[in-house]
């Protein structure tokens, strides 16, 4: 049986970390690497729209091919952010689970993005991080709706 798993949360709150040492790299659908890929900067947001036309390019490919096991990892805070990778899977005949990641103190998840940024990393600024919280905050209850709706399973990490 073919998995999609979805990760779910709030930017610097582990997301990337977790799957990493659960799943194989090359299993992870990341939208930050995308954006290396495409425009050479993780941080460039202008070409969102081709880097999540990619992602489910790859996705649609990864699950025609057969792959067990394929992750998406982005915030995926709202449930449209994750719809169109929900009907992808479940057009291809996959099981989908949500990870969801839980919520952080603002403060923590800044002092994470300070350290990931002295290592090398992206820095989210903190009004990122807050306005991230409260769409996370605002969206759960209706994104757990529509997991049930489409039979996806929600699961907190």
């Amino acid at each position: 049986m073919m998995n999609v798993i979805i990760a779910r949360g709030v930017s610097c709150s582990g997301k990337s970390t977790a799957l990493r040492s659960q799943f194989k790299e090359c299993d992870i659908l990341s939208s930050d690497k995308m954006r290396i890929m495409l425009t050479g900067d993780e941080s460039n947001q202008r070409f969102n729209a081709q880097v999540f036309d990619m992602l489910r390019q790859v996705l649609t490919v990864r699950l025609k091919a057969g792959a067990l096991y394929t992750v998406i990892d982005a915030t995926n805070l709202k449930w449209k952010d994750s719809y169109e990778f929900v009907k992808i899977a479940k057009d291809a005949g996959a099981e989908v689970v949500v990870y969801n990641f839980p919520v952080l103190p603002l403060d923590e998840l800044v002092a994470r993005s300070i350290l990931r940024a002295n290592e090398g990393g992206l820095f989210v600024p903190e009004e990122v991080l807050a306005r991230q919280l409260e769409t996370y905050t605002n969206c759960t209850e209706h994104y757990i709706k529509q997991c049930n709706l489409h039979g996806v399973a929600f699961l907190d990490y």
